[in-house]
């Protein structure tokens, strides 16, 4: 909720009262579930990389419903069965919260105390409340996911593993992800043309860091995409290796200006300050310390760091070969397991 103090505040009263007593006719909860359930119905359909990128969160998230598992919830559900679920959903609640901006700290004690009022709600700790965990690869490792799909494109995704989190694999991290996105998509995109749809990027889940490459293609299979991108991967330390020492430098300035541009809203420096709080755990120095990494690392300790990360000894990946309708899988490569739920039991998610 945003905006001058006197309206956010009421806005944010009319919320609150909406959470807790909504009012929807029969007829507005028809539409929205049907909504729901045609977009749940569609989802077959659309983009392969979307899909493929759906199916990535089923391996790295404890816990993951699936479209098809959703949909017969959906479909079952009644208005009274949404009121009914309205009543108890605030019963215990683990609340983190930020007002920044024109607000006085009468101001701000007023939201939570208008939250308590209007959900009655009993607080809990933290560690009772639920929080997603993300799969955890200690060991070098190839977790594969393989499937068929209805659309008429194969893709290719594949995660590694970069390290856990520390100033210095951030550091790394947004080198390798700035010096090797064009070099990827030119390579498989224009060179070898395999599709529209190739991307390479870093990104993290909680304390992990992890390098993604994905292509989509309506030409090659899966499997074919899989070799292809292999084969290029494992050149990567070379071409960050054979870097001229200024292009080094520019691609260590150009992440340090990222991190040092200025939020130009409220709304922007409050979403900062809300990631160093909840998301870095109240280290406001979080974007600091990264930039001090930058600066002082050595391109040597880029080049070791994403050798160990592509090689076949050490790495550590998760990768999703979905292919199109009527692609075949010619080199018959499978799954790492053949029941996806049992297999994450057996499996630490942190």
């Amino acid at each position: 909720v945003s905006g001058y103090t006197e309206s956010a505040m009421t806005l944010y009263e009319m919320i609150l009262s909406h959470l807790v007593d909504f009012s929807i006719t029969e007829e507005q909860f028809m539409a929205i579930q049907d909504k729901i359930v045609r977009d749940y119905q569609n989802f077959p359909l659309t983009d392969a990389h979307q899909q493929t990128r759906e199916k990535g969160a089923e391996i790295f998230h404890h816990i993951k419903y699936n479209w098809d598992e959703s949909l017969p919830i959906v479909q079952s559900s009644t208005l009274s069965d949404i009121r009914e679920f309205g009543k108890m959903l605030y019963k215990k609640t683990f609340v983190e919260g930020l007002v920044y901006g024109d607000f006085s700290k009468t101001d701000a004690g007023k939201t939570l105390r208008l939250f308590k009022e209007k959900t009655r709600t009993k607080g809990i700790k933290r560690e009772n409340a639920f929080e997603l965990d993300f799969l955890l690869q200690e060991n070098p490792e190839d977790v594969y996911y393989v499937d068929q799909l209805s659309v008429n494109n194969s893709c290719f995704s594949r995660e590694y593993v970069l390290g856990d989190d520390t100033p210095q694999i951030r550091a790394a991290s947004l080198i390798i992800s700035q010096a090797l996105q064009q070099p990827f998509f030119t390579e498989m995109r224009t060179n070898q043309q395999l599709g529209y749809v190739v991307w390479s990027y870093a990104h993290a889940r909680d304390e992990t860091h992890y390098v993604n490459f994905l292509i989509q293609s309506g030409v090659y299979p899966a499997d074919e995409l899989n070799q292809r991108a292999d084969d290029f991967i494992a050149t990567t330390p070379d071409i960050i290796g054979g870097l001229d020492k200024k292009t080094f430098q520019q691609l260590k300035d150009s992440a340090i200006e990222k991190l040092e541009k200025k939020p130009k809203s409220i709304q922007e420096r409050s979403n900062k300050f809300k990631n160093y709080i909840f998301e870095h755990k109240g280290d406001f120095k979080y974007d600091e310390k990264t930039k001090e990494a930058l600066k002082a690392v050595e391109h040597a300790s880029v080049v070791d760091l994403l050798s160990e990360m592509v090689a076949k000894g050490s790495r550590r990946t998760a990768t999703i070969l979905m292919f199109a309708d009527g692609h075949e899988n010619s080199s018959e490569i499978q799954s790492s397991f053949k029941n996806m739920n049992e297999w994450k039991t057996s499996r630490v998610y942190r």
